[in-house]
């Protein structure tokens, strides 16, 4: 499937290549840049200079992805993942047995299925996409079967196909291979919050944060936990640390003014959704808040002088809430 990219490119705005990352140490993007072009270009030369290699294209494919994952240009983004389908394609036919080309080649099927899914024209290349990536993540299993990041990266593709269950093993594989995984245990608990198995969920998010409290994701997956379990002091304290990690995390704002107009807290949603807004005004649940939240000032009783009192306002109908 030579030119995968060609399927698809022009159908996805070139911003949506942004949502499958957030880049949150930006300041950083430029200097990292330059070390992987300086990695590139000797990795391209080696490739010319010994080009039966195989570990050379996949180290090739790797830098590709990294490089990738921190473009800030949809297309560029586009073009540095074909060449990791590219170089991963280049190894595997030197080398069938290498494990991680095949992880490689797997990440950049998962990473276009998720583009691609982004848009209904290109659903049904996200489906098989998303095929591909586990065929990629099963192959690297069969050479080792004691790779965790292949089970955690299969789970993961797996429980994107709402195969929940099978997604669960992986998880679980992966955390008897290694206790201290902690992608695996969070996306595990991901999993179990999509069932509706809050307290599990909980447990694997405390797990994390106990090991690494420096995760804003863990931090705002863990309050969804806690929000739909209506313990909203602590769904709270997790929003915010969320966001004191990462200051622009857009959807654990847009969380935490939904757990703020549940009880009724209209002043403080309102803060929460101008914030989301102000980081992505394309924000839907948040624009939904807005119409369904009219607040710009809390009106004065005009014989008193008083805030008037207000009815508790509803929280728009549950939308997904970021993990």
């Amino acid at each position: 499937m030579n030119g995968i990219l060609d399927r698809f490119t022009g159908k996805i705005p070139g911003t949506i290549i942004l949502l499958a990352v957030v880049i949150v140490f930006s300041l950083f993007t430029v200097q990292r840049n330059q070390v992987w072009q300086t990695e590139l270009s000797l990795l391209e030369d080696s490739a010319k200079k010994s080009p039966g290699k195989a570990r050379i294209f996949s180290n090739l494919a790797r830098t590709h992805y990294l490089e990738a994952e921190a473009e800030t240009d949809g297309d560029a983004a586009l073009a540095r993942m074909q060449q990791v389908i590219d170089n991963a394609r280049k190894a595997l036919t030197r080398d069938p047995t290498l494990l991680d080309a095949h992880v490689h080649l797997g990440n950049a099927y998962a990473y276009l299925g998720q583009l691609a899914a982004t848009s209904p024209e290109t659903a049904a290349q996200a489906r098989e996409l998303g095929d591909m990536a586990i065929d990629s993540f099963s192959r690297a299993i069969l050479i080792n079967p004691e790779y965790p990041d292949a089970h955690v990266n299969l789970g993961l593709e797996l429980s994107r196909k709402g195969q929940k269950q099978e997604a669960i093993e992986q998880y679980k594989i992966a955390i008897e291979l290694n206790p201290m995984h902690l992608k695996a245990r969070n996306n595990l608990g991901n999993v179990y919050q999509s069932q509706q198995q809050y307290q599990l969920a909980i447990e694997e998010y405390l797990f994390c944060l106990e090991m690494y409290s420096g995760m804003p994701e863990v931090h705002n997956n863990l309050a969804n936990s806690y929000l739909s379990l209506k313990r909203y002091d602590e769904a709270e304290r997790h929003y915010k640390a969320a966001i004191n990690l990462f200051k622009d995390f857009g959807i654990a704002h847009t969380n935490l003014a939904m757990a703020y107009l549940e009880q009724g807290k209209v002043k403080e949603a309102r803060f929460h959704i101008d914030e989301a807004l102000r980081i992505d005004p394309n924000n839907t649940v948040a624009q939904s808040m807005v119409s369904t939240v009219p607040l710009q000032r809390v009106p004065l009783d005009p014989e008193g002088g008083q805030p008037r009192p207000q009815r508790p306002v509803s929280p728009p109908p549950a939308a997904p809430r970021g993990q």
